[in-house]
């Protein structure tokens, strides 16, 4: 099913937990949405014959793996309003990184809206390709807020920001940036 150009899977088009799971890590895996259509959950006993019902036992499994993801930092779980909100920003936002050093860059998040209009607050995740081999980031925020962000072994760097803002990333050792 496509809805609003974006796959779409009813929890019941699927006979098991595993299956569903799967679509989960599947999703992970490409780095694409997934968006699952939940209608109807009861216990054994009450079931109805619903549209896509759902036995309880199953749906607490499915979502014990779905957490279970999110926990691990792979999974990005919002209601409808922030998925919209997140993908008007990430299509009218601009991004300009610059190197200023070899251990210093500079990020800046411009609103494709106007600046007067805070409705678009979420942030978004920023990638650095970083060259060099560190383990370690400091970002340091143009609001004063600093977080230590760890480097992927791939050396990818990734950064929460918001439009209408700028950071500088320091990168390093753990021991380097203490």
């Amino acid at each position: 099913m496509q809805w609003l150009n974006l796959g779409c899977k009813g929890i019941k088009d699927v006979d098991s937990t595993q299956e569903r799971n799967q679509w989960v890590d599947d999703s992970i895996a490409q780095n694409k949405w997934l968006i699952e259509m939940w209608h109807d959950v009861n216990k054994e006993e009450f079931l109805n014959h619903s549209y896509q019902e759902l036995v309880i036992h199953e749906a607490k499994e499915h979502i014990a793996h779905i957490v279970k993801r999110q926990q691990e930092g792979k999974l990005w779980i919002a209601s409808f309003t922030e998925a919209v909100r997140y993908i008007y920003e990430r299509q009218t936002a601009s991004i300009s990184v610059e190197r200023v050093s070899d251990e210093l860059w500079k990020l800046s998040l411009t609103k494709g809206i106007t600046e007067k209009d805070n409705r678009f607050d979420m942030p978004l995740t920023v990638r650095i390709d970083i060259q060099e081999r560190c383990d370690i980031a400091n970002i340091h925020y143009d609001d004063g807020r600093m977080e230590k962000i760890q480097v992927s072994e791939d050396g990818v760097a990734l950064v929460e920001l918001l439009p209408g803002h700028s950071a500088m990333l320091k990168i390093g050792n753990k021991t380097s940036l203490l």
